[in-house]
């Protein structure tokens, strides 16, 4: 299942996937989201938004990688894993699904996940 949501204070939907995915998983501002990932980004020298930072922020707030089977696109994530919170890595792209939705203003079913993080 899908419902659209933006999370912009701009009204903005493209470029901010992590941030987005942030503020969903955890309810903080899209500034606070934003400035976090810049800075963690700083630190080690890569974009706010790369999968490395990305990686980084997710493990410094104790978000675990879930292994999921090789080839599952967002769509079968989205219908197995019906309870929880989680953050959804896809080629170029980072999405939020709780108990079974995707939260974001695209819903790219047939995308091959890479990474999952269990947040709650």
């Amino acid at each position: 299942m899908y419902k659209y949501l933006r999370k912009n204070p701009k009204g903005l939907s493209r470029d901010d996937c992590a941030v987005r995915c942030l503020c969903v998983i955890n309810e903080k501002p899209w500034i606070d989201n934003y400035r976090e990932l810049c800075k963690t980004g700083e630190a080690i020298c890569d974009m706010p938004n790369s999968a490395f930072t990305i990686d980084r922020y997710m493990s410094r707030h104790g978000y675990s990688c879930v292994h999921i089977p090789m080839g599952m696109t967002l769509g079968q994530f989205v219908d197995t894993y019906v309870n929880g919170t989680y953050a959804v890595m896809c080629k170029g792209h980072l999405t939020p699904v709780i108990d079974g939705v995707c939260y974001d203003t695209v819903y790219p079913i047939r995308a091959k996940v890479l990474k999952v993080y269990k947040v709650k």
